[in-house]
């Protein structure tokens, strides 16, 4: 049996709600990986794919040019959403988190807590019911160990007759392994 790491997980998730015409925003667009991935589940539909570093988007450009999706693509903090996204509060299908910094990149660019949090808050004002947000946490590294507390802090928050919120991580590795929060709206 293979294990099922998070981000594993996550994919498993989106592929559970997502159908081909809906809307989903990539917070965090990174190299490209999840982007990739929600264009495949969405070939007749939207992606707003946001990343504060020029370079991250360049090259998920590279790695999507065949897609048929539409793809807005914002060099903007995710921080930013209703910016760009108020008129559609109640259409996006799934929204998409890569915490932390960019692979190979600068490791002193990050995610921060005060713009995931902003985020987190107007991307599940923009969620339609029964919508998903997934938040892959990295807290390996200090800006990531906040994220994680206030993230988990904030979650616990929020009501129960409004979202669904799951966290799945393994609780015996002792390294700050990466985990899974999943918040789906009602």
């Amino acid at each position: 049996m293979s294990t099922i790491r998070p981000l594993d997980l996550s994919h498993l998730l989106l592929q559970s709600i997502l159908s081909e015409k809906d809307w989903a925003i990539d917070a965090t667009v990174g190299r490209g990986y999840d982007t990739s991935f929600l264009c495949h589940l969405l070939p007749k539909g939207r992606l707003f794919a946001f990343d504060i570093q020029k370079d991250a988007l360049d090259q998920a450009k590279d790695r999507v040019k065949n897609v048929s999706t539409t793809i807005d693509w914002i060099e903007d903090s995710h921080a930013n959403f209703s910016s760009y996204l108020a008129p559609y509060e109640g259409q996006i299908a799934a929204i998409v988190y890569n915490l932390g910094y960019l692979p190979g990149g600068d490791k002193a660019i990050t995610t921060t807590v005060a713009s995931t949090l902003e985020s987190v808050a107007q991307g599940l004002h923009l969620l339609r019911s029964g919508g998903l947000m997934t938040i892959m946490v990295y807290p390996g590294h200090p800006e990531g160990a906040r994220e994680k507390d206030a993230l988990i802090s904030y979650c616990r928050t929020l009501s129960q007759d409004k979202v669904d919120v799951y966290c799945y991580q393994a609780l015996n590795q002792m390294n700050q392994p990466a985990f899974l929060l999943a918040l789906q709206k009602k």
